[in-house]
């Protein structure tokens, strides 16, 4: 694998070769993005291109630095990763005392730091230390859907490589190259339209029927949500058996998200083209007749502003009843 490999982001590759073939690489990076879009595997593919031995604007997949990446077995590159979604001041204190040392046998040591915006403020602080004085040979790559969630002081000592998601045909010559992956009798346009710019949302649509179930539950829910009581709405969150797990919680606002997104779009131009879920066109119709335009713009803002709340230490289950019933009752 290589640059060659990753589809789309041709602003960010021709970035990343000209750091390469100009020598002007910074000692931080942070890939910020969507989720999903191939921040980490561009991340992988820039580390592998530094400390291939050819020097060239792209690795060669073949010299021995290149073969030990591919083999996840390069002593001069490490990933960190969220534990129970958190990174700890205990894993970048691990960081910075391997940084201490020299490389092995590369050029560049490369750490590449995995959802940054899940660091503790301990974290953060502890890392931000290391940012203002790095070593010469250090290269750090935050990888974050949530910009938001980093430290101004952070962000501000790195360079910032936006990625932004995947047109619909980036994603379809994906599915094209990967002869092993078989659809099983899906649609693969359905998969494109919810996938929403995301490889990893596709991937997981592909995998997981439990999406699939839980999209169906919801969107079956919110169809009839003037008919719901207290109760059924309640027993509805009940189950979706969420835990602690954010990328879940996500998910779930993502679908309600796109779901009030489409009846806008139905409220001002009656074609399904445009739509996310496009399988409930006809009973989104008669869904919209509920709803103004100013509803539906309010309804979206409420979302964005739950979503964000859920991103912090409170009860999830009731952030979302309470949004649901503020719907319900047209009190955004």
């Amino acid at each position: 694998m290589a640059f060659r490999n990753i589809i789309g982001h041709k602003t960010v590759v021709k970035l990343l070769k000209g750091a390469l073939v100009n020598q002007r690489v910074s000692h931080a990076y942070l890939f910020a993005g969507p989720e999903g879009v191939g921040k980490e595997f561009t991340a992988i593919q820039f580390a592998k291109a530094l400390n291939c031995l050819e020097e060239g604007e792209d690795s060669c997949d073949e010299c021995r630095s290149c073969r030990k990446f591919a083999s996840g077995n390069h002593p001069d590159f490490k990933i960190i990763r969220p534990v129970e979604n958190s990174i700890s001041i205990d894993q970048i204190r691990e960081l910075q005392k391997d940084l201490v040392y020299k490389p092995y046998e590369s050029q560049w040591k490369i750490y590449i730091i995995d959802q940054a915006h899940l660091m503790t403020s301990e974290g953060a602080n502890s890392l931000l230390k290391t940012l203002e004085e790095p070593p010469r040979y250090a290269v750090i790559i935050m990888i974050s859907s949530r910009k938001d969630g980093i430290l101004p002081t952070i962000i501000s000592r790195c360079q910032l490589i936006q990625f932004n998601k995947l047109s619909r045909n980036e994603l379809r010559e994906y599915f094209t190259k990967q002869d092993e992956i078989s659809l099983k009798g899906q649609n693969l346009e359905e998969i494109v339209l919810l996938a929403d710019g995301s490889i990893g949302q596709a991937l997981k649509l592909l995998k997981d029927d439990q999406i699939w179930d839980r999209r169906n539950t919801i969107l079956k829910f919110l169809l009839n949500l003037n008919d719901k009581t207290n109760l059924e709405i309640y027993e509805m969150i009940q189950t979706l058996e969420m835990d602690r797990d954010l990328s879940l919680w996500e998910e779930i606002f993502k679908i309600i998200k796109t779901f009030y997104r489409d009846l806008l779009i139905l409220k001002n131009i009656n074609s399904k083209e445009h739509l996310i879920n496009q399988s409930y066109f006809k009973e989104m119709q008669k869904c919209m007749e509920h709803y103004s335009t100013e509803d539906l713009e309010r309804v979206i803002k409420l979302i964005e502003r739950t979503n964000n709340v859920i991103m912090t230490n409170v009860n999830r289950e009731l952030a979302l009843e309470v949004m649901l019933h503020k719907i319900k009752a047209r009190r955004m």
